[in-house]
C-alpha cells in the first residue's frame, strides 16, 4: 500500500480550500525485503560458501544472557540520546553475542556517522570488545 500525502492551501479571501490548491504526492511503501532476505539464514549459508567468510548473527540469534542484554540496552540508550545522529543512525540494528561481540547493521547518512555509531558502541562495550561495523551508507 502506497502512502499519499495531500496538502490543501486555504484560499486567501474566503478562508476555504479549493480543489485547485490541493497537492497530492504518492510515496512507495517502505520495503526492507531485500535487506531482510540478505540477512536471512539461507542467504548467510550461501554467503559463506561464496566468500568463505562467516556473516554476522541476525536479531533472532541475539544472546539472552543478562550481560549481553545490558550491553545492548546501554548501546541503544547512548545512540538514541545522541541528538547529532540522524534517525537512521539512532535506529541501527544491534546484535550482541554471548561473548560480548557487537554487530552493527543498517543504513546511516554518512561515513562520519558510521564512525560515530561505532565509537559510541565501543565506548559502551569497552576498548577490548569486538565491534563488527556492517553499517551502510543510505542512498
Amino acid at each position: 500500500m502506497a502512502l499519499s500525502l495531500s496538502i490543501a492551501a486555504p484560499a486567501l479571501a474566503t478562508g476555504s480550500t479549493s480543489a485547485s490548491s490541493v497537492t497530492t504526492k504518492t510515496y512507495p511503501p517502505p520495503d526492507n525485503t531485500k535487506i531482510n532476505q540478505r540477512d536471512s539464514k539461507d542467504a548467510k549459508t550461501a554467503a559463506v560458501t561464496q566468500s568463505g567468510k562467516q556473516p554476522g548473527p541476525t536479531a533472532d540469534q541475539q544472546s539472552n544472557a543478562p550481560e549481553a542484554l545490558e550491553l545492548l540496552r546501554r548501546i541503544r540508550a547512548a545512540l538514541t540520546s545522541a541528538q547529532e545522529l540522524s534517525t537512521y543512525a539512532r535506529n541501527v540494528k544491534i546484535v550482541v553475542e554471548s561473548n560480548q561481540a557487537v554487530w552493527l547493521r543498517g543504513p546511516v547518512r554518512s561515513a562520519n556517522e558510521k564512525q560515530q555509531v561505532e565509537t559510541i558502541a565501543r565506548r559502551e562495550a569497552g576498548s577490548t570488545a569486538q565491534i563488527h561495523n556492517e553499517l551502510e551508507l543510505a542512498l
